[in-house]
C-alpha cells in the first residue's frame, strides 16, 4: 500500500543522500503503520529513520530509533531483524568510538547469524570483529 511506497521513495532519497526527503517519507510510512498496528512496518521505519540519523551524526538519536526497531523485531521474535538492530547499533557504536560495545552488539548479531544460519553474515560479522579485536589490542 502507499505505506510500502512513502518507505521505498525513503529508501530511494536516502540512498541519493538526500535526508530531509527521506525523514519525511519515513516518518509518513511510519504515521500510516502507527494508525494500522502494522508492527513489521513501524520497524522497518524506526530502523530506516536510525539509518538516516546516523548519516546526519545524530548518533544517539540513531541509538534511540534502532532500539525502538529492536525492541518490536525481539517481541515478533524476527531472529534475522534483532540480528540486523543489533549490527546496525554496533555501527553506530563503532561511530562513537565505544568499541566495547560495537563488539557486545557484533556478538550478539553473530550468534544469531550462526543459528539461523546466515553463513554470508557470519563471515562478514567474524572479519568485523577481527578488525575490532585488533584495534582494541593496539
Amino acid at each position: 500500500g502507499i505505506a510500502f511506497t512513502y518507505g521505498n521513495l525513503g529508501n530511494l532519497y536516502l540512498d541519493e543522500g538526500f535526508l530531509i526527503e527521506a525523514t519525511n517519507f519515513y516518518n509518513k510510512s511510519l504515521d500510516i503503520h502507527v494508525a494500522m498496528d502494522n508492527k513489521i512496518g513501524m520497524a522497518a521505519q524506526y530502523s530506516n529513520l536510525g539509518l538516516v540519523y546516523q548519516r546526519q551524526g545524530c548518533l544517539d538519536k540513531a541509538i534511540e530509533f534502532h532500539k525502538k526497531s529492536l525492541y518490536i523485531k525481539e517481541n515478533l521474535d524476527d531472529k534475522h531483524g534483532v540480528a540486523i538492530q543489533y549490527f546496525n547499533l554496533g555501527l553506530v557504536y563503532k561511530e562513537q568510538d565505544n568499541l566495547s560495545k560495537t563488539k557486545m552488539y557484533w556478538q550478539k548479531a553473530m550468534s544469531l547469524f550462526i543459528e539461523i544460519g546466515v553463513d554470508r553474515d557470519v563471515e562478514k560479522m567474524e572479519s568485523w570483529l577481527d578488525a575490532i579485536d585488533k584495534t582494541l589490542l593496539h
